[in-house]
């Protein structure tokens, strides 16, 4: 069998290492689907995405290491939640959005709405939804539009309070038990970040069949699956943002760094896929698909809209060499997510916008980044929490990664809600691999013993 000149050329062009050979695998699994369905277009497009992404997952799920989740102790209380709308001329979608929230049987402490100076009747919308709301409400507005969605993000968490932190997009929806389903994960203190299975709806709320295609090509996101953050970005992750919208996410209130908040800012579509790494840290990601959020598509959407955009690709290789700064990614991970823009950018701006954008200079410049941020694991043999918070707060504030191991999981749990939510919390009794094994799958760079 021969491969069509056109399509090997551009991935050609680059193959002079094995680590900037891009494989053609997207052209392998598409010429596979037409021979499997030559009439049918709908069942060759779910076929290839099915190829494509087992493949990839095949890799992640056979290297990374994947844990069963903690239960949480006999005294443990349930983490707060705050929910934060941030708002731009969504007056539309903003009632059951709102609703979708505040319905939900496992409440939120707080909800948080930021309009961003909307011209359209969304505060009378955010008035009249939140009235006589149980849970307490809170409407910050701007005079003047930011033009950044993660600028409002970060408003949002420096304004939040409870433990945990559910960014909800405006236009978008969930079912009712979203948070009854993941909440429960962080009981376990070493668990960051926690998402659920996320749908695409159209504008009346209706399933968009074709934006749907791909779901259900692997059995790997048929169940719940929790690991580190270091195998995760190593896997499904790091080849492409499987997180395909905030509000599917909950994760842990931490204080992000001057550097992270500044980076954040630089970014318009793809800081999300950046936010998940420094928020995921030392710790755990979960992944249920019994938690079901949606992601709305309509004519006003900035994130499907950037596709046809240089600057979006261009953003999807600046967080590549993010995580190679914060993970030290594998080289296949690079491989596998260059392989990935290449073709979504030849499908959205074509061959010409594909061999430029993804092009020699900019792999190598990317896969010539070196790690740049270490994973501290401390063992920790002593059991006052305010000598342990002090000392593990003066190491992060370094700029590593900081990861406890602590004696006792209602010790774990206690210290968890004394130290900041940056900092992962491990309980030594459960923890089954040897000291090297366990910090081989948590990326860790180093090991210390407190005292």
């Amino acid at each position: 069998m021969s491969w069509p000149i056109e399509s090997l050329q551009p991935l050609a062009d680059f193959a002079d290492s094995e680590l900037l050979r891009l494989r053609p695998g997207h052209t392998a699994a598409k010429l596979f689907a037409f021979l499997r369905f030559p009439v049918d277009s709908q069942k060759r497009k779910r076929l290839r995405y099915q190829l494509v992404e087992a493949s990839e997952l095949g890799l992640s799920a056979s290297r990374g290491r994947y844990f069963a989740p903690s239960e949480p102790g006999p005294n443990a209380p349930p983490p707060s939640v705050s929910a934060i709308i941030p708002n731009y001329n969504h007056a539309r979608f903003l009632d059951r959005r709102i609703q979708s929230i505040l319905r939900q049987r496992s409440p939120v402490s707080e909800l948080i709405i930021l309009d961003d100076a909307s011209t359209d009747n969304s505060l009378e919308v955010i008035k009249g939804a939140i009235a006589g709301a149980n849970v307490p409400c809170r409407v910050i507005e701007n005079e003047r539009n930011s033009g950044s969605i993660f600028q409002q993000w970060q408003k949002g968490l420096a304004s939040a309070s409870g433990d945990i932190v559910w960014i909800c997009e405006s236009d978008d929806d969930c079912d009712d038990g979203f948070l009854a389903t993941l909440v429960p994960y962080f009981a376990d203190p070493s668990i960051m970040l926690a998402f659920g299975n996320i749908n695409f709806i159209d504008r009346e709320g209706n399933d968009r069949e074709n934006a749907n295609a791909y779901r259900g090509y692997s059995n790997f996101f048929a169940r719940p699956q929790v690991a580190s953050a270091h195998t995760w970005f190593n896997g499904p992750l790091g080849t492409r943002c499987v997180i395909n919208n905030v509000g599917g996410c909950i994760f842990r209130r931490q204080n992000l760094s001057d550097d992270v908040r500044s980076e954040l800012a630089t970014y318009r579509t793809c800081g999300d896929w950046f936010l998940y790494s420094r928020l995921a840290r030392g710790g755990k990601i979960a992944f249920d698909p019994n938690a079901r959020a949606s992601f709305r598509i309509h004519d006003n959407n900035t994130s499907i809209s950037s596709f046809s955009t240089v600057e979006y690709y261009r953003e999807c290789l600046r967080v590549l060499q993010a995580f190679r700064r914060h993970y030290g990614i594998e080289r296949r991970v690079v491989r596998v997510a260059l392989q990935n823009i290449y073709h979504q950018c030849l499908q959205h701006l074509g061959p010409g916008a594909a061999r430029k954008i993804i092009g020699p200079n900019s792999i190598r410049s990317t896969a010539s980044v070196a790690r740049e941020i270490n994973h501290v694991i401390v063992s920790v043999h002593i059991s006052e929490i305010s000598v342990i918070k002090d000392r593990a707060s003066e190491l992060a504030k370094s700029g590593d990664d900081v990861s406890l191991i602590v004696d006792g999981r209602n010790f774990a749990q206690e210290l968890r809600s004394e130290l900041p939510g940056e900092i992962a919390v491990f309980v030594r009794e459960k923890i089954t691999d040897p000291d090297a094994n366990f910090c081989e799958a948590f990326g860790a760079t180093s090991l210390l013993h407190w005292p």
